[in-house]
């Protein structure tokens, strides 16, 4: 099935343009900052961040286009109306990265339903088997079989959807470069600590106080990216980045209308999807009306294993059914382990099983 060619790049304009059109682009821009930044916000943020903006042309030295959207990726048209799955994908790539690797990879379920908003995050070296060469989903984007999925992002697409049994209707692909300006734009981000602590990146050591304080962009990035005292890339997300972008949350339902217009630039230099300006719209009054503790995040559940001498993230099936049905399929026929296109290579511990928290759970309120 072709694209349906949905894509857009947004642009401030100048005071020529006229008045209605302005307006439009500018609630557009408000719209699209509420959904994006609610759903991917700091989560985005991997080891590496790009070095220039996406745009409307495929980044260089990656094969974007190459690959169509099967049949079955985009949610029948009898459910439309109840829920909607958004891929957001982080890349590792830009002048000093020539990899191209998805570094994060979230699916957003807005359940219109339920009111509930549920992210899925996907840990960059989940096992997807003969999808990739390196066995893991972070290298499909750039390099997928063709014979299987395909690569680029609707190869991507392709693979998670048919791999997790979950409908994907739209992308967004965003370039992280962006990310110091974006906390900076908000006025910094307010977080609270229990305790005093160091965090080292680069070489450099930064210090964290107890209690409640504004991170800058460049505090905010330290403490997202820093992973080796907090078990490895997993502890990164759940003790880094959840916290960061539950925060985010927090103050980005919080702000005025004109808050948020002066971070459009900032955002729309960053950002590549396929949501059009109606759907944008409508899934921002969806999501800005539910109540964060109606917004959830879960780690695909599994365990770190070695497989051909590559470091992976094996699935853990039964857990991750019940995830995917209660939270991701809840409009849907409920699926079992066998229909999963994913292989459990290994299952010796529960650690990362039961990892759900709202908002509200994270950030203690």
């Amino acid at each position: 099935m072709k694209n349906n060619g949905r894509k857009f790049q947004v642009k401030i304009r100048s005071g020529a343009d006229n008045r209605k059109k302005l307006g439009l682009w500018l609630t557009f821009g408000v719209s699209l900052i509420c959904v994006v930044s609610m759903f991917c916000g700091v989560w985005m943020v991997g080891d590496y961040f790009l070095h220039r903006p996406l745009n409307a042309d495929t980044p260089e030295g990656t094969s974007q286009e190459e690959t169509s959207k099967a049949e079955t990726v985009e949610t029948p048209s009898e459910l439309r109306q109840k829920q909607v799955n958004i891929l957001i994908a982080g890349i590792d790539a830009g002048d000093a990265r020539s990899t191209n690797l998805t570094d994060t990879l979230m699916v957003a379920n807005i359940d219109m339903v339920n009111d509930k908003i549920s992210i899925l995050q996907i840990p960059r070296d989940t096992y997807v088997d003969n999808a990739v060469w390196t066995g893991k989903i972070n290298a499909v984007y750039n390099v997928g079989n063709r014979d299987v999925y395909g690569r680029g992002i609707n190869g991507l697409m392709n693979c998670i959807s048919d791999k997790f049994k979950i409908h994907l209707d739209y992308y967004v692909l965003v370039n992280l470069e962006g990310f110091r300006d974006l906390v900076d734009a908000m006025g910094g981000v307010k977080i609270s600590f229990d305790e005093a602590f160091t965090l080292k990146v680069d070489g450099k050591v930064w210090e964290f106080k107890e209690g409640e304080q504004v991170l800058s962009g460049k505090q905010a990035e330290v403490f997202v990216r820093e992973r080796n005292s907090r078990g490895g890339d997993l502890g990164r997300v759940q003790r880094g980045q959840r916290v960061l972008v539950a925060a985010m949350i927090k103050q980005l339902k919080s702000m005025n209308k004109g808050k948020l217009l002066g971070m459009i630039p900032t955002l729309m230099e960053y950002v590549k999807t396929d949501v059009s300006i109606t759907d944008a719209l409508s899934l921002a009054s969806t999501a800005l009306a539910m109540d964060t503790s109606e917004i959830s995040f879960d780690m695909v559940p599994g365990e770190g294993v070695y497989i051909n001498g590559q470091s992976c993230y094996t699935v853990h099936l039964e857990p991750l059914v019940k995830v995917l049905n209660e939270k991701f399929r809840a409009n849907m026929d409920p699926i079992k382990s066998g229909d999963l296109g994913l292989i459990e290579v290994r299952n010796t511990t529960n650690y990362y099983d039961n990892n759900g928290s709202t908002v509200d759970d994270v950030t203690g309120e």
